[in-house]
């Protein structure tokens, strides 16, 4: 069994499963799917949801000097109870459950809830 290991899309099941579409065209699906690619996290954010800018540098440099892996952010189109990771490209085996124990704790900062704030203004 010798060559190179195909390339997927995987989700995680520590987090919701559901269905994603796509709002970009196909060019850039495929630029971000491209076999030449190097590993990709792909964080979708609920639409309540704002990112902290120093957890988010963070988690980034994280990515990227462990696994050499890039973060790609996208809004959510539909509703969400909280920010969906998906592993794209090929990582080795085991190395996306490390990838996932060891980032879990910067994806927790990198990601706030603000529907509190929806609720609290539409309280008072």
């Amino acid at each position: 069994m010798g060559g190179r290991p195909p390339r997927f899309l995987e989700f995680t099941p520590r987090r919701f499963a559901c269905s994603i579409t796509h709002a970009d065209p196909p060019q850039a699906y495929h630029r971000f799917m491209s076999p030449a690619s190097r590993l990709n996290l792909l964080v979708i954010i609920p639409h309540r949801w704002c990112a902290v800018p120093d957890a988010l540098t963070d988690l980034r440099a994280r990515l990227a000097d462990d696994f050499g892996a890039a973060l790609h952010l996208r809004r959510a189109a539909g509703p969400l109870p909280a920010p969906l990771t998906v592993f794209a490209g090929y990582w080795a085996p085991h190395t996306q459950e490390f990838a996932w124990w060891n980032l879990e704790p910067h994806l927790e900062r990198a990601f706030v809830d603000l529907s509190w704030v929806d609720d609290a203004l539409q309280a008072s």
